[in-house]
């Protein structure tokens, strides 16, 4: 009988099942060390400004990462196995998004892996090269303002008077700005506004057009140097467009030419005194066109010289024979006249009178008292021998008819005060060939017109507080209007002479 065991008769198994195992187990292992390479996040977004960021690599071995953008800085470009890896991110310069790609490589993995990285817009940037234009002169004028930006914009807010070029643009940018002619009495602005679009941004600039004024003489602060004045006075225009100012806390007179930036000493400047080539308190001045000659009253001296162009010292003309009320001696001389006859009309405050002193004369001959109340400072004449005389505290201008005492007030005349129909001590007056007058009011700090007949002044000069600001006046103490209707105005404590233009 034959016995069949349950197990095979040989342990050994046959070469053909040995082979599927062993294939079984080779395959195993494949798969268990295959390379890998994966990302903990395919996109990562970060904000417009400068700012640092993650990401994570899972990799059994080495590793490379690069960006296709240069705003990337990675804290390491390669490593191996498992890594956290830090990139820091540029700010964004524009108000625009903007994305980068990164690429990730290992070795013996064929596909790269791809991560995206989405940079929010930056803050919108308009600034400008200048807050502030100032056109200094009244004309029209250019100026320009560089845009600094990194997005475009827009220009609002200019005048009729103000041209802007360009209005709207991208980037940075030079602006050309063109005013027009100022032809009012006082400055006017303009406030620009440079706004990025799509955004609350903007820039500002305030432009700044001087009213129709520019500053002639001085101007530079009170004191002796030649481009400055100390209380100038008076001011008088020779035919040639030179102006002769009473540099009075000076004592001199300063010639200004046309257009110069400094003034020339014609007479005084050699300290206080009573000498022949000293003043003490200039207050008038007057030139004879026909030969330059040019009189002074010297007020502290109670006298009037006389300056012959080039001259070291004057000579007396009028008075210089101690203070009195007799006829060769004057009382403290302050405006001057010089007619067509060269005879010379002299204000005296002290005496309250206005002496006439005929060329060569020794002295005077009285032709117009005045009322010692009214405190007289300025007085001029027209072309017919009429006299005018500002009153202080009288608050008028009158006028005298030639050999008359009894005056017309033609000028104020309603109180001192700041009403057009008012005048607050008038120091300068001019008469034009219309017969209007023209009155500077110390107290008021503006020059005034008055028509023949009128019940009230225009204001043409200042009127906007005192100040040296170009459409303001500072105590004016004298003017003087060009052939061709230009106002000069004598500031007393602005320490300059201002024209303004016709």
């Amino acid at each position: 009988m034959t016995t069949y065991s349950p197990y095979p008769v040989s342990l050994n198994p046959s070469p053909l099942i040995w082979i599927f195992v062993l294939a079984a187990i080779m395959l195993g292992c494949k798969k268990d060390d295959q390379p890998t390479l994966n990302l903990t996040t395919k996109t990562i977004e970060v904000q417009g400004g400068r700012t640092t960021a993650t990401i994570g690599i899972v990799a059994s071995g080495t590793w490379s990462i690069e960006a296709d953008q240069p705003w990337i800085h990675f804290s390491k470009t390669s490593g191996t196995g498992n890594s956290t890896v830090s990139f820091d991110v540029d700010l964004n310069p524009v108000p625009i998004g903007r994305t980068a790609n990164l690429t990730i490589k290992a070795d013996n993995v064929a596909n790269a892996q791809m991560a995206v990285v989405n940079q929010l817009p930056g803050d919108a940037i308009v600034k400008v090269s200048r807050l502030q234009t100032v056109f200094s002169a009244p004309e029209s004028l250019l100026d320009t303002v560089r845009v600094v930006s990194n997005t475009s914009w827009t220009v609002s807010g200019n005048p009729s008077w103000l041209t802007v070029t360009p209005v709207n643009g991208t980037g940075n940018t030079t602006l050309t700005l063109t005013a027009q002619k100022n032809t009012g009495l006082t400055k006017r602005q303009a406030k620009l506004t440079i706004a990025a679009s799509g955004s609350t941004v903007s820039a500002r600039i305030n432009t700044l057009q001087n009213p129709r004024v520019v500053v002639v003489a001085g101007g530079n602060f009170n004191g002796s140097n030649l481009n400055q004045l100390f209380a100038p006075s008076s001011v008088f225009m020779d035919s040639q467009g030179n102006l002769f100012i009473a540099d009075g806390f000076n004592n001199r007179v300063v010639k200004w030419t046309p257009n110069s930036k400094q003034g020339i000493v014609v007479a005084g400047g050699n300290g206080v005194g009573n000498n022949p080539d000293q003043l003490y308190g200039p207050h008038g001045v007057a030139v004879n066109n026909a030969n330059g000659d040019l009189y002074v009253s010297d007020t502290q001296n109670s006298r009037v010289m006389k300056w012959t162009p080039g001259s070291t010292f004057g000579v007396v003309v009028a008075g210089g024979n101690g203070v009195g009320s007799n006829l060769n001696q004057l009382a403290t001389p302050v405006g001057i006249y010089l007619d067509a006859s060269k005879n010379l009309y002299v204000l005296e405050s002290g005496n309250h009178r206005i002496t006439k002193w005929a060329p060569g004369a020794t002295s005077g001959v009285n032709v117009l008292d005045l009322v010692v109340t009214e405190t007289a400072v300025s007085f001029t004449l027209d072309s017919n021998g009429n006299i005018y005389v500002g009153s202080g505290l009288g608050a008028n201008v009158t006028r005298y008819a030639p050999g008359s005492s009894i005056g017309t007030v033609i000028a104020g005349g309603n109180g001192v005060g700041t009403g057009l129909n008012q005048i607050d001590a008038p120091s300068g007056i001019w008469i034009d060939n219309t017969n209007s007058v023209y009155i500077s009011e110390q107290g008021n700090h503006r020059v005034v017109k008055w028509t023949p007949g009128a019940s009230s002044g225009i204001v043409v000069a200042g009127g906007n507080g005192q100040g040296v600001d170009l459409d303001q006046l500072a105590a004016p103490s004298a003017l003087w209007i060009a052939d061709n209707g230009d106002l000069y105005v004598v500031e007393q404590q602005g320490n300059r002479v201002v024209k303004w233009l016709k």
